[in-house]
């Protein structure tokens, strides 16, 4: 059985990504060590790696009625803001750790001067229009 084909429904999530972000490893965190699996070492990274650069679009972390959504493992609402970040579909997997950087937004001129760390890897659906990934601002 075949499914609905999703290309319109994902190029008009994707018209909505208009600010320009780049998403890199963490070098002074551990989420991105390199395992040598000769010895079972964690070797660090010694610099940023690119793991995306292109479109994305930030929202707030909600439940749907604007209160933000309670930590899935707590409970609790965190004080930390918690934000949601669409990609398309076609962009690499983006793990927790990493660290976004939006370069340009046309709609929010504060937008790049912001600095948000993966806390939560992409979604994946069977019928995804775009990547959802959890963000936490630093």
């Amino acid at each position: 059985m075949v499914g609905p084909d999703l290309t319109r429904a994902r190029a008009r999530v994707e018209a909505l990504m208009d600010d320009l972000c780049t998403i890199t490893t963490d070098p002074a965190g551990v989420t991105d060590d390199d395992l040598d699996e000769t010895t079972g070492q964690l070797i660090p990274v010694a610099v940023p790696t690119t793991v995306y650069d292109g479109i994305c679009l930030i929202t707030p972390h909600t439940d749907g009625d604007g209160t933000p959504e309670p930590d899935r493992t707590t409970g609790q609402v965190s004080d930390r803001a918690r934000y949601r970040l669409l990609l398309p579909v076609a962009a690499p997997p983006v793990a927790e750790g990493q660290l976004l950087q939006v370069r340009q937004s046309r709609r929010d001129p504060q937008l790049p001067t912001a600095r948000f760390r993966v806390d939560a890897a992409g979604q994946v659906l069977t019928y995804a229009v775009a990547r959802v990934v959890g963000l936490e601002r630093l």
